[in-house]
C-alpha cells in the first residue's frame, strides 16, 4: 500500500474523482491547470500535508512588516479569531542597554535568554493584547493602544515581538509560541523646521533651566543634559541615534509646550562642563539637531543650607567608597549629620507612602521624613575638617540597586543628596540634592522639580510591573 502526501496549499483547489469502484488515475487539479496525475492501486490513498521546510503556523505570527522614517507597520496573523495575542513594538537599543545593566552580553545572549526579557517586559506593562488578526501601525509622537506614547527615530532597529495568551485560573499566561523580527527605519533626512534652544542658568534652588523653542511642524523633542566628556564618548561608542533615543527624555512637542516652567528644569549633581543636545523629528520624520558643548554649570541653590558637595562616589565589584565635603555658608556649625543606606525599591517605595500620609506634592519634600527617622545613621560625629567617608563591601548576596542618601544641617536649613548606584553592575551612578531652608512654610517646604531627571551614559532601566489585560474583548 501506497501513502501519497501533497501540500494543502495544492489540495485546497484540488478536485479529485473517486468513485466507488477503484481507479488508476487521479488528477489533481490547482483551479483548472491539471498539476499532476497519480496512479492509485487497491489500498493506495492520499494525505495532506504542509509543503516541506515550512513550519506548523503559530497560534499568532508577525507578518506584512514595513516601516519609514518614523513608523513601523505590522500585521499580527492570528490562527483563529479567539486566539489573544500579545504584541509590543521595542527598540534593540533599549533591550540591549536593559541587558548590559542585568550583567548579560547582547552579542552572546541566547534565545531562550532573550524570551525571558520580552517576557519581563510585556509583564512590566509593554505592549498591548488583542483578539484574532489585525494590522498596526506604530507612529513617532502618538499613543499605542495602552495610551502610551511611542518614539520612532530614523535609522534604529526594533524589536516587534508577540506571543499568544492562554487564559487559566482567573487570569492571562503566556503561551509556549513567542516569536519576534528585528526591523530597521530608513535614515532620517534633515528638517527644515525651526527649533530654537538657550541655556538660561539656574534657578534658585540650583536646578538647569533649558528653553526650547520647537517650530510648528516638530513632532517630537528628545534632549539629553550630561557632562561633555561622558556625551562625546558615548556618541563615539553607541551613535547619535542610540545616544538621543535611550540616553534622553523624549516629550512630544505638545507635551512640551504644555509643560510649566517649573517643570521644565533638570538636576546637575556636580560641577562639570555640561552639554545639551536637543533633537526634534518632525512630522516627516526628518530631523534638526542642536547642540551646545562646554557650558560650566555649578549647581548652587540660592538659600544659606549648607553646600554638600560628593567628592568622590565609586563602587566596583561590590566594594562601595563615597567622600563627601560639607561647608556652611555662614560659618555655623553642622549640627547634625546623618545618612542612610538602603533598597532602592524601599526607598522608593517609603517617599510614595509619605507622599500619600503627608499629602506632599513631590517624593523629596519627604526626604527630610526619612533621614530624621531611626532608620538613618547619626554620624555627626564621624565628620572631620568638613569630610565624610562612608565604606561598604556588598556581598553577592546583597547585589542589587541602592540608594546612599546623606543629609547635613545647620542654624539654617538642611542639605540632602542622594546617590542610586548597582552594586555589581557597570552602570552610571545617579545623585540628586535638595536643600531645606529653615525659613521655609516648613521643614518639608516644596522644592522645585525636575521635569524628569535626564539620563547621562548608562541610566538605570526601571521596570513596572503590570497585570497583562487584552484590549477590545
Amino acid at each position: 500500500m501506497k501513502k501519497y502526501i501533497y501540500s494543502a496549499m495544492i489540495l485546497a483547489a484540488a478536485a479529485i474523482a473517486m468513485p466507488s469502484q477503484a481507479q488508476k488515475k487521479v488528477n489533481l487539479n490547482k483551479g483548472d491547470v491539471k498539476v499532476e496525475t497519480v496512479e492509485l492501486n487497491d489500498g493506495d490513498y492520499i494525505a495532506i500535508g504542509r509543503p516541506e521546510g515550512v513550519p506548523t503556523q503559530r497560534p499568532v505570527e508577525i507578518t506584512n512588516t514595513a516601516t519609514t522614517k518614523n513608523s513601523i507597520k505590522y500585521t499580527i496573523l492570528a490562527k483563529d479569531e479567539n486566539v489573544i495575542g500579545n504584541q509590543m513594538v521595542i527598540s534593540k537599543a533599549y533591550v540591549d542597554l536593559l541587558m548590559t545593566q542585568l550583567g548579560m552580553d547582547p552579542a552572546t545572549c541566547t534565545a531562550e535568554e532573550l524570551e525571558t526579557l520580552f517576557k519581563t517586559l510585556m509583564q512590566s506593562g509593554y505592549g498591548f493584547a488583542q483578539y484574532g488578526t489585525k494590522e498596526y501601525t506604530v507612529i513617532n509622537g502618538e499613543d499605542d493602544l495602552n495610551g502610551e506614547t511611542q518614539f520612532i527615530l530614523g535609522g534604529q532597529d526594533y524589536y516587534i515581538v508577540t506571543d499568544d495568551l492562554l487564559y487559566l485560573n482567573d487570569q492571562f499566561l503566556f503561551g509556549p509560541n513567542m516569536s519576534h523580527v528585528i526591523v530597521t527605519t530608513p535614515e532620517a533626512g534633515e528638517s527644515s523646521e525651526n527649533l530654537d534652544v538657550s541655556y538660561d542658568g539656574l534657578d534658585d534652588n540650583g536646578l538647569v533651566n533649558i528653553s526650547i523653542t520647537p517650530g510648528a511642524n516638530i513632532k517630537t523633542l528628545h534632549v539629553v543634559l550630561g557632562t561633555t566628556r561622558s556625551i562625546d564618548q558615548n556618541i563615539s561608542t553607541y551613535g547619535y541615534g542610540y545616544v538621543m533615543q535611550e540616553m534622553g527624555t523624549s516629550f512630544t512637542a505638545d507635551q512640551w509646550n504644555e509643560l510649566k516652567p517649573e517643570d521644565k528644569k533638570w538636576n546637575v549633581s556636580k560641577e562639570d562642563d555640561y552639554s545639551i543636545l536637543v533633537l526634534g523629528v518632525d512630522n516627516e520624520g526628518n530631523w534638526v539637531k542642536k547642540q551646545m558643548d562646554n557650558i560650566h554649570i555649578k549647581p548652587v541653590a540660592n538659600n544659606d543650607c549648607p553646600d554638600l558637595n560628593t567628592d568622590n562616589f565609586s563602587i566596583e565589584n561590590g566594594n562601595l567608597s563615597a567622600t563627601y565635603s560639607v561647608k556652611s555658608k555662614t560659618n555655623s556649625p553642622i549640627t547634625k549629620a546623618t545618612v542612610l543606606l538602603m533598597d532602592e525599591d524601599k526607598w522608593d517605595n517609603k517617599l510614595n507612602d509619605l507622599v500619600r500620609t503627608n499629602k506632599y506634592e513631590e517624593p523629596s519634600q519627604a526626604w527630610p521624613d526619612v533621614m530624621s527617622s531611626a532608620e538613618a545613621t547619626d554620624v555627626t560625629a564621624e565628620l572631620k575638617d568638613g569630610k565624610y567617608t562612608f565604606n561598604k563591601q556588598f556581598t553577592d548576596a546583597e547585589r542589587g540597586w541602592y540608594v546612599l542618601v546623606y543629609a547635613v544641617t545647620d542654624k539654617n536649613g538642611t542639605t540632602i543628596t542622594r546617590t542610586a548606584f548597582h552594586t555589581h553592575l557597570d552602570a552610571d551612578t545617579e545623585t540628586f540634592s535638595h536643600t531645606y531652608p529653615v525659613n521655609a512654610t516648613s521643614s518639608q517646604a516644596k522644592v522645585a522639580k525636575a521635569a524628569k531627571g535626564l539620563k547621562a551614559g548608562l541610566g538605570k532601566v526601571v521596570l513596572k510591573k503590570k497585570a497583562l489585560c487584552v484590549k477590545g474583548q
